[in-house]
């Protein structure tokens, strides 16, 4: 099966509501939210510059830059994702497709790709598609904006997200999560275990791509792409990139 279709098959991807209760209110999310933003001002990109999100789930990041004024359009591999974006937000515009040659048929200001979209592509044939696709929609000066995990920083992924609790009045579950790394490869291997209402249980396997930042760099600036900034933080402070993750903006030059 392919790596982004396994990816995207486990039970909070099935579960586009429960999704949207544990990442829209996580205070993770809440503060990427503001970060991203936070970058498109600082790079003078201001409302009404167009956005687009390629990996955009259920919306709840991109959502707030449409509420800043922002023209935004979302993206999303999963049909019942932009479903449910569609019924949460229908004063935007969504497709679904996947990023590695989903044409939107426009250009934007910003291209914005967060949470655990790319490292979904393994083959180096893919990236490079998935770039393609990043620059086909960028209008000159197009501002983009990446998150990704951070091996040299966090190899073994202990910084990453592995307790996981849904707490509702109608739905109760918790997922634990381990990690572990084919070096060789640069695969990020994640496995959780759900507890699910009723006893029942449920067993995911998710491989993610590593990229070290001149790696990440490197695929940019094949494609056009250039004054490439790396932070590990979602304060967005200068650092030696030792953190878990990995957040780089690159300005399109064509």
């Amino acid at each position: 099966m392919d790596s982004v279709t396994t990816n995207t098959s486990g039970f909070l991807y099935r579960s586009p509501e429960l999704y949207d209760s544990i990442y829209r209110f996580d205070s993770t999310g809440i503060r990427l939210t503001k970060m991203c933003h936070e970058l498109l001002v600082r790079n003078g990109k201001t409302p009404p510059d167009s956005v687009l999100d390629l990996g955009c789930g259920t919306a709840y990041k991109l959502a707030h830059l449409n509420e800043a004024g922002y023209d935004c359009t979302g993206v999303d591999y999963l049909e019942g994702m932009v479903s449910y974006a569609r019924g949460e937000y229908p004063d935007m515009r969504f497709e679904v497709g996947d990023v590695r040659d989903v044409r939107v048929g426009r250009k934007f200001d910003v291209i914005t790709c967060l949470g655990w979209v790319i490292e979904n592509v393994h083959s180096c044939a893919d990236i490079a598609k998935v770039m393609d696709t990043f620059a086909v929609h960028a209008n000159p000066g197009a501002l983009l904006v990446l998150g990704t995990h951070n091996p040299i920083g966090d190899l073994a992924a202990l910084g990453a997200k592995s307790d996981f609790s849904i707490e509702r009045e109608d739905f109760q579950a918790t997922g634990d999560a381990s990690f572990t790394v084919d070096r060789r490869r640069q695969i990020l291997t994640r496995h959780l275990n759900w507890s699910l209402p009723g006893g029942a249980t449920e067993e995911e396997v998710t491989r993610y791509r590593l990229f070290f930042p001149m790696e990440l760099e490197h695929y940019l600036t094949s494609c056009g792409f250039g004054d490439v900034e790396m932070y590990d933080n979602i304060d967005l402070v200068p650092s030696d990139l030792a953190g878990s993750m990995l957040y780089a903006t690159a300005i399109y030059q064509g």
